[in-house]
């Protein structure tokens, strides 16, 4: 009879016979288990080889989105904010690119939810898009842009 127990995340195997612990003993050391606690007679299930290499979700690679919003201040005045930028990228040069390319005023924020931002003055949404697939800074399909 074996009791199944989940500790701090490591699910363990704790048999109530010595014969069903040296027959586990057995049967793990066939599959090439590198470590057992013989004083504590538990097994480790996160330690078997073959249960950690079958994690469907391990590989998988997730896109990153740039996302483009405009934030209204007062009045006819907005902001058009970019999030969502790759570290390699330097914010402060794509910033003064922008502002000489757009002709506007802009900073870069650092937010604790969103990272870095870039903030631009006015409605640029259309123009950052075309900007940064024309820069090569990302493709057409990471881009997110919010609002019409």
């Amino acid at each position: 009879m074996y009791k199944f127990r989940n500790c701090m995340s490591k699910k363990y195997i704790k048999p109530t016979h010595k014969k069903e612990f040296d027959q586990i003993v057995r049967d793990v050391r066939a599959i090439a288990l590198p470590h057992i606690d013989k004083r504590a007679r538990k097994i480790y299930l996160s330690q078997v080889s073959w249960l950690k290499e079958n994690k469907p979700f391990t590989n998988v690679e997730y896109k990153r989105y740039q996302y483009i919003r405009m934030q209204q201040r007062n009045g006819r005045k907005s902001w058009t904010l970019i999030t969502g930028l790759d570290e390699r990228f330097d914010p402060k040069k794509i910033l003064r690119q922008m502002q000489k390319t757009f002709s506007c005023n802009g900073t870069v924020v650092e937010d604790s939810e969103h990272g870095c931002v870039i903030q631009l003055q006015g409605d640029q949404r259309e123009l950052v898009v075309q900007f940064l697939k024309e820069q090569a800074i990302c493709t057409g399909d990471e881009i997110r842009m919010h609002g019409t």
